[in-house]
């Protein structure tokens, strides 16, 4: 167990290095049980999310198509809500209460992905909740929407659009949409691009 063998180092006077070792097997590790050991070891119990979805989310509505608006245009999204109904249900809930109104797209990296959904603004924030990971034979491809995570059922709030085709992402993350109308804008999407609502639409919207 890693944990024991950081406890002895950190024993043996080496806590430097333990929580060195503790860091990087959290950003690696795919196992819930080890990353909260390692965050206890490392004192940082509220660190993790909770990994129960907040009330009112099963009674949450889900749409099969929702309207994100940007101060650089409107991208329509058709969500995946039979390959990935919970993360699917958690963005409709998430949408509806305004959550990322107002957000900005924090990591875009052309050719690859426009990042956003993170409530701090830097990568590390996220909705108090984590979301299992749905994988599917969805490919990620140009236009494809998925659910960042930072390990096994990690996943939250922040999502990121695909740019390009990458098909070392398939099977690693869940899929949950994609872009019907408005592929032109996400070659304009850059860091600092606002989110002005995420919109659900009914159907014959």
């Amino acid at each position: 167990m890693p944990v024991v063998y950081l406890d002895g180092l950190a024993e043996a006077g080496d806590s430097t290095a333990a929580r060195a070792k503790a860091e990087r097997l959290i950003a690696v590790s795919d196992d819930r049980n080890l990353r909260e050991a390692l965050s206890s070891f490392l004192g940082r119990e509220d660190d993790l999310p909770d990994a129960r979805l907040p009330e009112g989310i099963e009674e949450c509505g889900c749409y099969d198509r929702v309207l994100i608006r940007t101060d650089e245009g409107d991208i329509l999204l058709d969500l995946l809500t039979d390959t990935a109904p919970v993360t699917c249900r958690a963005f409709c809930w998430l949408a509806r209460a305004g959550f990322y109104d107002g957000l900005y797209f924090h990591r875009v990296i052309p050719g690859f992905v426009a990042q956003a959904g993170c409530p701090q603004g830097n990568g590390y924030g996220g909705p108090g909740f984590s979301l299992p990971n749905e994988r599917s034979l969805v490919r990620f491809r140009r236009g494809v929407v998925g659910m960042a995570d930072s390990g096994l059922d990690t996943g939250g709030s922040q999502f990121f659009i695909m740019l390009d085709d990458h098909n070392r992402l398939d099977c690693r993350y869940t899929a949950f949409a994609s872009v019907s109308e408005g592929d032109p804008i996400l070659d304009r999407i850059v860091v600092g691009t606002r989110i002005l609502s995420v919109n659900l639409l009914q159907p014959g919207d």
